[in-house]
């Protein structure tokens, strides 16, 4: 059910329809608070916590791990490139997580998780080409 009378947030950032009036077509639009709004949002945030779990689960290195994410993410292999550049970040998360103060019991779950919330927040994996 929507109000009519308040618009919903949710939709209004992604081009919820005008519920006062019968439409067609909506316009699309990709802009900047729209990945705010994703890479904040506690769903993509829990979503990411268990693919960590379940990633963990079936990987027991860094090595292993990239692929398989890779693949259960986006649904491709990834090329040499990504899997350095997907290194460089875990290395650089850690090494900022560690200058923060946090324990190295939690880096490779915040790390990982961090990674993983970029997966689930690329363009690759919101829309269908």
């Amino acid at each position: 059910m929507q109000q009519r009378l308040k618009r919903h947030p949710f939709l209004g950032l992604f081009d919820g329809s005008n519920t006062n009036a019968s439409t067609a077509h909506r316009e699309l639009t990709t802009v900047p608070t729209q990945a705010l709004y994703l890479m904040n949002n506690k769903f993509v945030h829990e979503q990411a916590t268990g693919l960590r779990k379940r990633l963990f689960d079936m990987a027991i290195n860094e090595e292993q791990r990239i692929p398989i994410a890779f693949e259960l993410v986006l649904s491709r292999s990834l090329s040499l490139d990504e899997q350095n550049e997907t290194s460089l970040f875990l290395n650089n998360y850690r090494d900022v997580a560690r200058e923060t103060g946090t324990n190295d019991a939690e880096l490779e779950n915040i790390a990982w998780e961090a990674y993983l919330r970029t997966l689930l927040t690329r363009n690759e994996f919101l829309f269908v080409d």
